[in-house]
């Protein structure tokens, strides 16, 4: 009751291995088939992008059964896909891809996300010597800026801007917090 007959299998609890109805050749001594039954209820397994973005249709399993799950088709930028959790803050449970048995209830999966690590560049903006060693920094990420390593003559270095000729955004060795990509802040000079 509550179950639909999947076909027969070689051992108790095995996988498919012959339809109903399908021909089988007998071996040299008896032999047993096992009835493989699938549930008859069925549940949902809601996806969620959890802070990414895209869509994904919901996947319906019956109750009992492992199925592969869904190839995940969210995306996020500045970050790589690491997998499924079962609540949007916990950890990665189910690998893209991974067997999913279905309980007795609906489920909500949550992708969880791993920060790309991008590359600030620092630039001289007419220095005359002296370099400044980029840095890798995860997406979204704060961390404290190298100190200046440029030198210009007759001028000082006065601090850091987001373009070669902006106004100072960030003071030598200041809080820098990553966007989702490779980035490169200018030295910024005034005369001496």
């Amino acid at each position: 009751t509550g179950f639909t007959f999947g076909g027969w299998s070689t051992t108790l609890g095995g996988a498919l291995a012959y339809a109903d109805g399908a021909t089988y050749t007998m071996g040299t001594a008896n032999a047993t088939l096992y009835a493989i039954w699938t549930s008859a209820t069925t549940h949902d397994i809601t996806f969620d992008a959890n802070t990414g973005t895209g869509t994904m249709a919901n996947q319906t399993i019956a109750e009992g059964n492992t199925v592969a799950l869904n190839s995940n088709t969210f995306s996020k930028t500045g970050y790589t896909f690491a997998g499924w959790a079962t609540t949007a803050g916990g950890a990665v449970v189910y690998a893209n891809g991974a067997n999913y048995t279905m309980g007795l209830a609906d489920v909500t999966l949550y992708a969880k996300w791993t920060p790309n690590n991008n590359t600030l560049s620092f630039n001289g903006n007419t220095n005359t010597g002296g370099s400044t060693a980029s840095q890798t920094i995860a997406s979204d990420a704060t961390a404290t800026l190298n100190s200046n390593g440029f030198t210009k003559t007759g001028y000082t270095f006065a601090g850091w801007a987001t373009t070669a000729g902006g106004a100072v955004a960030y003071a030598n060795g200041a809080s820098y917090t990553m966007g989702t990509a490779n980035a490169t802040l200018y030295a910024i000079w005034t005369s001496a």
